[in-house]
């Protein structure tokens, strides 16, 4: 039996955005941990979708930092 995600389990818009941003960066792991503190292997987890549920504090900062701005709230 499939065990169906809860709306609040289903990866969300930001963290998609995070996902794609990693991937497509041209910073480095070791460089995105050097400005960040967020471990390398946090970073690639997260980017391949292994991190079932991450804090939303960490994405919305690594969102920042990779965008290089403040998340925009409507």
């Amino acid at each position: 039996m499939v065990k169906k995600a809860k709306p609040y389990d289903t990866e969300g818009t930001l963290l998609r955005e995070v996902r794609h941003m990693l991937g497509t960066s041209k910073k480095s792991y070791l460089e995105i941990y050097k400005d960040t503190g967020l471990q390398p292997n946090w970073l690639d987890l997260v980017r391949r979708g292994k991190v079932a549920n991450p804090s939303v504090n960490r994405i919305q900062y690594l969102h920042e930092y990779l965008k290089g701005s403040a998340l925009a709230v409507n």
